[in-house]
């Protein structure tokens, strides 16, 4: 016993460390990785953004507005570093380091208790190895850098810091939209319970003027809107657009639920549940029913309700906050794109922390518990393990592998799920596959290309070399055709046709049967994961074009 208690706690030492190193070498693994669907835009975004350094309004990304903190920041990593994508990725890296830390500073705070340190060290490595947040680390996304900024946040009000405070409200508001809704919502609460004194007294209020410079956000976000034709006009209408809901005004999207939305149910589920997450989640229900039997034990008495301490006021704030990133990420259902609800990741881990000091007393099993689902979490990166998961949503075939069919319950764009898949780094391999494939088969620009989906894919490739960067010497804009596309043109003699994994491709390869003739099916393997390729040559035999 004593030898197994000794192992735990080498172990507990070394893992997050351990997890430091494993993150840099999956960095440096994944260090020519370009980002592919809504990463590849985003990516898009920053590059030309980075050629327009002097004017701010480059630095939005479509319908995301303002998104000029974050997308700032990429551009003048992309300008400094002359288009390197690995300094872009190492970046990234960086800022999740940033978060990491700034997670261990917030536990610390909570939960000063020396005794506990190891085990501190412990939850800041899992927040910051939930296989969500390492995937958005390398397919770029405005919500990794809300989800940076929130535990930055939240460090800077537990540690009362309000010049902190300011400056990670800021980043947080103007990065992406649920990041200043999430700064919005906070507010009362910072109100609540980062000030002393007794509730509607003057030293309550003298307390909460402290923070009156958080207002200043909100208005740089006003201002700059202004300064702008149509700006919230244009945000609302874009918002009741694209967010799924009855919702006929953009403030009616704070008022519903969304509890019936199979999106919404979806999105719950991939912070609760999702990658072995469920297991922190019974953890905190463990928690909260023996909170609440204790509360009925305590039959209202005055100490249960006595002035919190500033550590106490401290917890719930981040108990608010982490409610208040599951309300913002929940008030859009759109496709579920499990990116979006990143930055609940973070506080989920710190939040089942405080709840595991409740459930279980021994502290060489609270480290035993810690370490067992941080190693889940790296393992988790690179496989789809979780049983829960995969009875959820179903499974689909990659080659020799099985990933998540996450529009299953959905039937949402685009087939099996594309910016759905980014919940681990599985999807990576699409890139190296496509890049194989192309540099053998030595496809060229004019060779047409049918493919089940236009979606940020084919990119970045040199014409002579077939070798991809994001500043090809001879870049090439491949022909990309749907199958329908292909058939209806007589002039195309010939087709490629791209089998991607995460489509259901029976119908168009069926389709171009009835007009071409197999010639050979090629399929290119890595690690397990495969994509497959085929060449069809027109037989004469196409069906009749319709008017």
């Amino acid at each position: 016993m004593h030898r197994i208690t000794l192992l735990l706690s080498l172990l507990s030492r070394a893992l997050p460390v351990l997890a430091l190193i494993f993150l840099l070498v999956v960095a440096w693994n994944l260090s020519d990785f370009i980002p592919i669907w809504d990463g590849g835009w985003f990516l898009g975004c920053a590059m030309d953004a980075s050629l327009n350094l002097g004017d701010i309004s480059k630095f939005n990304c479509g319908v995301h507005e303002p998104a000029i903190f974050y997308m700032g920041l990429l551009a003048l990593v992309h300008y400094v570093s002359g288009g390197s994508l690995s300094v872009l990725h190492f970046f990234n890296l960086a800022l999740l380091f940033v978060a990491m830390w700034a997670s261990f500073r917030l536990l610390r705070s909570l939960f000063p208790a020396e005794e506990n340190q190891r085990e501190l060290a412990l939850v800041a490595a899992i927040s910051g190895t939930f296989p969500i947040l390492v995937a958005i680390v390398f397919n770029t996304s405005l919500d990794f850098s809300v989800a940076v900024f929130l535990v930055l946040y939240a460090l800077a009000i537990a540690k009362r810091s309000v010049l902190g405070a300011l400056l990670a409200a800021s980043a947080l508001a103007f990065s992406k939209e649920t990041g200043l809704l999430m700064y919005a919502l906070s507010l009362p609460f910072v109100a609540l319970f980062a000030t002393e004194g007794p509730l509607f007294s003057k030293q309550r209020f003298r307390s909460a003027l402290r923070y009156a410079p958080l207002l200043l956000p909100g208005i740089f976000h006003f201002v700059y809107f202004l300064m702008r034709p149509d700006g919230y006009s244009l945000q609302g209408k874009v918002a009741t657009q694209l967010c799924w809901t009855e919702a006929k005004e953009w403030y009616q999207l704070f008022l519903q639920l969304n509890f019936s939305s199979k999106t919404i149910q979806n999105y719950l589920f991939n912070i609760f549940a999702l990658n072995f997450n469920w297991i922190l989640t019974a953890i905190i229900a463990v928690a909260l029913f023996k909170i609440l039997a204790a509360f009925a034990r305590a039959k209202f008495s005055r100490a249960f309700f006595a002035v919190p301490t500033q550590q106490t006021r401290a917890q719930l704030f981040v108990l608010a906050l982490f409610i208040v990133s599951i309300y913002a990420s929940t008030r859009c259902p759109f496709y579920n794109n499990p990116k979006y609800i990143a930055p609940s990741l973070m506080l989920l881990a710190i939040v089942s922390y405080g709840a595991l000091l409740r459930v279980v007393a021994s502290a060489p099993l609270r480290q035993a518990f810690l370490s067992g689902f941080l190693i889940l979490n790296c393992f988790s990166l690179f496989r789809t393990l979780d049983p829960i998961s995969r009875s959820y949503y179903g499974t689909i075939p990659f080659g020799q592998h099985r990933i998540l069919h996450m529009t299953s319950r959905t039937n949402e764009c685009c087939g099996y799920g594309q910016d759905q898949l980014v919940y681990n780094l599985e999807f990576t391999n699409l890139h190296y596959l496509v890049g194989e494939a192309f540099k053998e088969l030595r496809i060229k620009a004019s060779d047409p290309l049918v493919v089940p989906t236009r979606a940020w894919m084919l990119r970045f490739f040199d014409s002579e070399s077939w070798d991809r960067g994001l500043n090809p010497k001879n870049p090439v804009s491949y022909w990309e055709l749907s199958a329908d596309e292909a058939i209806h043109n007589e002039d195309i003699g010939y087709v490629y046709y791209i089998d991607y994994a995460f489509h259901d491709t029976r119908e168009d390869l069926e389709k171009l049967r009835g007009c071409f003739r197999q010639e050979w099916r090629k399929e290119f393997f890595r690690d397990g994961y495969s994509l497959p390729i085929y060449r069809f040559v027109r037989t004469g035999s196409c069906p009749a074009k319709t008017p």
